[in-house]
């Protein structure tokens, strides 16, 4: 996937230096921060231990990155069409779970999941742009659109066990990668400023809705599951099977992005 950013992306370098003034066409790169984005995610174990399973708050996901190249035609000074690709990485952040075994249990102590995901994807996206200029040099633009993002995941997330008279111990969970595809939205709004003649300064700001429903994950260990799977062993016999499961993971948010905008 990222070799199809990259491909765009030379393709935007080496058009820069043209000068075709008065074409109706510019090509436009933007890089920025997007923020947002969540799981939805649950830890299940066997009925007789489910009462001792607590799901933390949700957390605030960190920022992320955004790159976008667009290619624009414009129809009439009001109004341009636009075909996009870009690149999104960000980490995602799952609800902290607990498991405090009952004391007449074979367990000791207690096992905290902190879920984290990282995140990349490539969107490929159309969109409608509404001009007006409120000045000579400044325009203002509201785009509304849709695209289709190819998502990949790979488990960042970690167990901690507290043993009375050991220290903590911390280790990675069965390590995955899922991948997941979905169609998105996107609204926003900004303004273009003149640099020179066929050179704009671009500054956006985006909210957009992307929701990854059906994510196809492996284990390590080749087994199949919604996105990871742990069980726990004490002695010859399993005590506890704890089943960490995300149903759906969101990049749904808003982007901030500032770029170039070139005119052919």
């Amino acid at each position: 996937m990222k070799r199809i950013f990259l491909l765009m992306s030379l393709i935007f370098i080496f058009l820069f230096p043209l000068n075709l003034q008065g074409s109706k066409f510019y090509v436009k790169i933007a890089f920025g921060i997007a923020s947002g984005g969540n799981v939805d995610d649950i830890l299940l174990t066997q009925t007789e231990y489910s009462d001792y399973i607590s799901m933390g708050e949700e957390k605030r996901p960190d920022l992320g990155q955004d790159i976008y190249l667009e290619f624009i035609y414009q129809v009439n000074p009001y109004l341009s069409f636009s075909v996009g690709n870009g690149y999104t990485s960000k980490m995602l952040k799952g609800k902290t779970a607990q498991f405090t075994p009952p004391a007449s249990s074979k367990f000791e102590g207690d096992y905290t999941l902190s879920p984290r995901f990282s995140f990349e994807a490539i969107p490929i996206y159309f969109s409608a742009i509404f001009t007006f200029p409120v000045r000579p040099s400044i325009r203002i633009n509201f785009t509304g659109g849709v695209g289709y993002y190819f998502g990949t995941f790979e488990s960042k997330s970690e167990w901690r066990t507290n043993l009375p008279g050991f220290s903590t111990w911390e280790y990675r969970s069965w390590n995955f990668k899922g991948k997941a595809n979905t169609i998105g939205y996107h609204l926003g709004a900004g303004f273009d400023l003149d640099l020179s003649l066929n050179l704009y300064l671009t500054v956006d700001a985006l909210y957009r809705v992307v929701n990854f429903n059906n994510i196809e994950s492996s284990g390590e260990m080749g087994v199949d599951t919604t996105l990871v799977f742990i069980k726990f062993y004490e002695g010859e016999e399993p005590t506890a099977d704890l089943d960490y499961r995300v149903s759906r993971a969101s990049l749904t948010g808003p982007s901030f992005r500032v770029g170039l905008k070139v005119q052919f």
